[in-house]
């Protein structure tokens, strides 16, 4: 299906993608802050002030749709998909089937986006999903977010909301395992990666999201990115 419409925008998103609750939502803070769209994301917990820049619609009515199609865990914890299969995404219509590219955007549109400046969606799961989203989007630009294994586990283990899914050092740091080998695949295969190490950003140095505003063609914004992060603002579902 030949698609209209497109612009070399849309045709260039910002895929953030980290390990699930490993700070992939404040690096996609950073790099929102740089001026690019992410539509109506979802919000935390009820009371919450906290926003995971996810794309709600994307993230419910796509991703997690897509995981629970699939018999996997639509939270992107329990039963994985197959880090090596590439799904062929079809959505049904009205008018017969249609792409991810066209799903996307369609969904996009439906918030309002003009492409007038990048457009950016996070999601853990995205790393599940990745071989779907790189063949439909060649020319997208993926931020990985990296975090040392026994960090990720020690801030698993000292969390409440992690804890409440498991208490078990061996369950955080298989989902390290099975997150990085998929960023290893993913790595490997892009055209347009960008690797942050959570660390860096955890201490305030913002030299890497610095080369990647060059690297993306977007502006680096200092003044807005702040310094040292807290450590509850690392996390994300």
């Amino acid at each position: 299906m030949k698609l209209n419409g497109y612009s070399d925008v849309f045709k260039r998103p910002i895929f953030v993608v980290g390990l699930p609750f490993g700070g992939g939502t404040r690096t996609a803070q950073l790099v929102k802050n740089m001026g690019v769209w992410t539509g109506r994301t979802h919000e935390g917990r009820r009371g919450a002030s906290s926003d995971f820049l996810e794309n709600k619609l994307i993230r419910e009515r796509l991703v997690k749709q897509t995981l629970k199609q699939m018999d996997c865990d639509p939270d992107g914890l329990e039963t994985l998909p197959n880090p090596k299969t590439r799904i062929n995404l079809v959505f049904p219509t009205k008018e017969g089937n249609i792409d991810l590219k066209e799903k996307l955007h369609r969904m996009v549109k439906s918030q309002e986006y003009d492409s007038s400046q990048r457009w950016m969606y996070n999601d853990a799961r995205l790393a599940l999903l990745w071989r779907s989203f790189l063949s439909d989007f060649a020319n997208a630009d993926w931020v990985i977010v990296r975090q040392q294994r026994r960090a990720y586990v020690k801030s698993c283990l000292e969390n409440p909301r992690t804890l409440e899914i498991s208490e078990s050092r061996l369950f955080w740091t298989h989902i390290h395992k099975m997150y990085s080998r998929r960023f290893d695949l993913l790595a490997a295969r892009a055209e347009h990666v960008h690797e942050i190490d959570l660390k860096n950003i955890s201490e305030g140095n913002l030299s890497e999201l610095q080369a990647l505003s060059t690297k993306i063609g977007i502006q680096f914004r200092p003044k807005r990115q702040g310094q040292k992060v807290e450590q509850k603002r690392w996390r994300h579902s």
